[in-house]
């Protein structure tokens, strides 16, 4: 193995930053030349695909307000209402990770290219690969979360995927 493959590896598992316990709990480093609101929205989404989030957080059941806005839990509980005792297909799997169990998810990386004081867009890169060893780019998931501020901290409003998948749309359908 090179030695700038190793190196790149090392980087790769290593944890840039402190974990956050909550959504807000994120201390801003020493370094960090990011505004507020991208400091505030990497926190939230670091702390949602941090390591061990998903496995004890339920975004579709109790913890749904911590991680979805008023409006898309109005529309979960519509679908819920229209599917009846079958469940609604955009339960069949948590949207957040589009997965039945995040075991093995790795967060990769974020970035907040659109934001003001109340919305914004979040990509998010991720995988579900195992130990240290990096993943072809086709097997990574790229999700790009729609936020908005409600609640004293950001919430998914949606969640879309660059072949048109939208969260929101997928609750309309019946």
């Amino acid at each position: 193995m090179s030695l700038a493959l190793a190196f790149a590896a090392l980087l790769f598992v290593q944890d840039p930053a402190p974990a956050a316990q909550g959504p807000t709990d994120c201390p801003r480093m020493a370094n960090e030349t990011t505004s507020e609101v991208q400091h505030e929205v990497f926190c939230f989404v670091g702390w949602l695909y941090g390591p061990g989030t998903l496995e004890t957080v339920t975004p579709l059941g109790v913890d749904a307000p911590r991680v979805f806005t008023s409006a898309a839990l109005a529309d979960m509980a519509a679908a819920r209402r229209r599917g009846g005792d079958e469940g609604h297909p955009a339960f069949e799997a948590d949207p957040v990770c589009d997965c039945q169990d995040p075991a093995g998810l790795r967060f990769l990386s974020s970035s907040v290219p659109e934001y003001s004081a109340t919305e914004a867009v979040a990509v998010v890169h991720f995988d579900f690969g195992q130990g240290v060893e990096l993943t072809p780019e086709d097997t990574r998931r790229r999700h790009t979360l729609h936020l908005k501020k409600e609640a004293g901290g950001w919430r998914i409003d949606d969640i879309t995927k660059a072949d048109g998948w939208s969260f929101r749309a997928s609750l309309a359908q019946d």
